[in-house]
């Protein structure tokens, strides 16, 4: 299976787990909100990768979709 074919393998997917590391490891409120302001961003990068490789992927499948709907519709 190729990489872009796995929604959830990507060299794009930032790594949660040492930025949750980082907030558990961090000291002080500053820190502390430095840290988990970096863990919400990553997650939502992470998020709007998944959902451009499921747009990415919806968008491959949308001609045998049509073609289906259209036969059933008939």
């Amino acid at each position: 299976m190729k990489e872009e074919d796995n929604l959830f393998e990507s060299k794009l997917y930032a790594d949660l787990e040492e930025a949750w590391k980082d907030v558990k490891g961090a000291r002080g409120a500053g820190e502390t909100a430095a840290k988990t302001t970096t863990l919400a961003g990553k997650t939502v990068w992470n998020t709007a990768v998944l959902a451009a490789k499921l747009g990415a992927k919806c968008l491959k499948e949308a001609p045998r979709i049509i073609e289906e709907h259209k036969k059933r519709s008939y």
